[in-house]
């Protein structure tokens, strides 16, 4: 074999190596329990910011709603020893902590912030989603 096709192969592979690597790193942002935060951190920067109303937001709540569902039976996979009421109040902490996030953002930069924007932007592509 010619040292360019030598070459070729190692950076193919090297490509190749690179592309799972960060897959295997970024994997937890498609499990249902992180996917919910981002859920209940959107809903509370749309609900500082703007008025909850409308068909939007009601199928944004609605797609919520399943999320939710999914992340409470991930967490009830991840925790088997855990009872039901245990798996709610570790939903109740995630989403406490959320809010406590997203209410200091809205304080200190207001709703105009980029960061707040980023969090409305969400929230508009979320209730987009067909989750039903």
């Amino acid at each position: 074999m010619s040292k360019g096709g030598m070459l070729a192969m190692v950076v193919v592979a090297g490509y190749i190596g690179f592309e799972l690597f960060t897959f295997h790193k970024a994997r937890y942002r498609m499990e249902a329990p992180y996917v919910f935060n981002q859920f209940v951190a959107a809903h509370r920067a749309f609900t500082s910011c703007k008025t909850p109303e409308g068909q939007q937001y009601n199928r944004f709540v609605r797609n919520m709603g399943i999320v939710q569902q999914r992340a409470v039976g991930k967490l009830s996979e991840q925790h088997p020893q855990a009872s039901t009421d245990d798996i709610e109040q570790l939903v109740k902490v995630r989403t406490d902590e959320q809010y406590r996030i997203v209410d200091t953002l809205v304080s200190d930069s207001g709703c105009s912030d980029i960061e707040v924007w980023k969090l409305l932007k969400r929230f508009d592509n979320y209730a987009r989603l067909n989750l039903g």
